[in-house]
């Protein structure tokens, strides 16, 4: 588990060692959205999804709203911020797959004595093999400055010569583009988003 030692005294009530041990990705922020630490999951869960460049990308010490689309940005602000005002849990389910494997979770953001930050957690309640029909790989998911825009939740990729249309694309999450761009597709933002 690693946890930055300046935030150690504010997560020091709870069991660390079961967080340590949990399966269940699950991570502190501090009140300005910075990621303080994280669980071994954390880790296991980046590098068993090709994430292992995200990692390097934000380490503790960065913002995780850096690391969302901007639609996904606002959403998440704005119930963090509710969450350290109220202080009262906040919960929301959302898409996050592999190549093969279909992947639902939970997220889980409760609030830190003194308003001190979160603990955010990630837990997987559904799994399954994909029903997706499988695009191959062609160029028309790039735009002609060669960037692929992908749905950070469903994973699927816009595809540029149909520009209605976003494609399960298993090679791009299996090796992502060097140049790929987080977003939502239309899918997504109306299921996870526009309820809430």
């Amino acid at each position: 588990m690693q946890i930055d030692d300046g935030f150690r005294r504010y997560v020091a009530h709870l069991n660390l060692e079961a967080v340590a041990q949990s399966p269940d990705v699950v991570y502190f922020v501090d009140r300005n959205f910075v990621l303080r630490g994280f669980n071994g999951a954390w880790t296991r869960f980046a590098l068993a999804n090709q994430g292992a460049r995200t990692l390097r990308s934000y380490p503790v010490g960065c913002s995780i709203l850096s690391a969302m689309s901007p639609e996904a940005r606002t959403f998440y602000l704005r119930k963090y911020e509710q969450v350290l005002e109220r202080r009262e849990g906040f919960q929301h389910s959302y898409e996050c797959s592999s190549p093969a494997v279909f992947r639902r979770f939970l997220l889980s953001a409760h609030p830190l004595p003194e308003r001190r930050g979160l603990l955010i957690s990630n837990h997987l309640i559904e799994e399954h093999a994909h029903v997706r029909e499988a695009m191959p790989l062609t160029s028309d998911y790039l735009s002609p400055l060669d960037i692929v825009v992908q749905c950070c939740h469903c994973r699927r990729t816009h595809n540029q010569a149909h520009k209605e249309r976003w494609d399960w694309v298993p090679l791009l999450v299996q090796e992502p583009h060097p140049h790929t761009a987080s977003a939502l597709c239309p899918e997504c933002f109306d299921y996870f988003y526009q309820a809430s």
